[in-house]
């Protein structure tokens, strides 16, 4: 993390280019084969205030309303690919905290400090280059959270399910896309600016339709806005949990999960 990319040296082109030979390994899906659920992606806010059911968590401003100290920074992923000379070319400076680790990063030289009217701003440029909202998958923990704003070719989160089918960090959604193949008229746009590659169109003529592998979704609901609005519809997902409380809380609900997969990785090592 930094304030901008001109703070970036040959020493962090290095770290990178060493860094994407152990990403593309696909090492990290052997730490998420019990999920874990760090990570949570957020509906886009032009489709979650047409969503009566949604809860202050869905919201990215309710969830700012919890902090008083915010900081922006470049975005790990798309600078790692940036200085790899395969980014996507879209915004980097999107990487937000929020809480004391906001002053801390800033004190570091790592982020610049903000307001909250600055990172709702960065986050709805964002939003119109097509860049979904991750955020720690805890409440209102005042001393540490933070988000980013995500592409499915970049994003190290969404490239576990991209590349590798390894879901296990990203919590379930809490709404999901409804397609209506009737009013469909496949002009292809949700396809494009899926980040996850969940959308695709089968079938030539009149037996054409539009296929979403629910596997690969994570409710960003990009499809909803992109084009076609009456043919998608978000619908909330029966049975979902929202996250409560804090880092302790989480820690101590998915310990068990954590130390099962550190210990499967552990024995594959020794047996190979």
């Amino acid at each position: 993390m930094k304030k901008s990319t001109e703070d970036f040296t040959e020493w962090h082109r290095r770290f990178a280019e060493l860094f994407e030979a152990l990403f593309s390994t696909g090492y990290l899906a052997d730490y998420s084969v019990k999920p874990t659920h760090a990570v949570r992606y957020l509906p886009v806010g032009e489709v979650i205030e047409a969503i009566p059911t949604a809860l202050p968590s869905d919201r990215l401003e309710d969830i700012l309303d919890h902090y008083d100290k915010f900081s922006i920074a470049t975005c790990q992923c798309r600078s790692s690919k940036k200085l790899l000379g395969e980014d996507c070319g879209r915004m980097i400076e999107v990487c937000t905290a929020f809480g004391d680790i906001a002053v801390w990063l800033a004190n570091a030289g790592k982020a610049t400090l903000a307001s909250k009217q600055d990172v709702l701003e960065v986050k709805a440029a964002a939003e119109k280059e097509g860049l979904v909202t991750w955020m720690f998958n805890v409440s209102s923990d005042t001393r540490y959270n933070g988000s980013c704003s995500c592409c499915g070719c970049c994003c190290g989160a969404l490239r576990t399910i991209t590349q590798f089918n390894a879901p296990g960090m990203i919590a379930p959604p809490h709404f999901m896309p409804r397609f209506d193949n009737k009013t469909c008229v496949y002009c292809d746009k949700c396809v494009k600016v899926c980040p996850m590659g969940a959308l695709s169109i089968v079938g030539e003529g009149d037996s054409r339709r539009l296929l979403h592998e629910s596997v690969r979704c994570i409710g960003c609901g990009l499809c909803a806005v992109s084009y076609n609005k009456s043919a998608v519809a978000m619908r909330e997902m029966e049975g979902y949990k929202e996250s409560r409380g804090g880092w302790p809380r989480y820690a101590l609900k998915n310990l068990p999960n954590t130390i099962s997969n550190m210990r499967s990785v552990s024995a594959k090592r020794k047996a190979g």
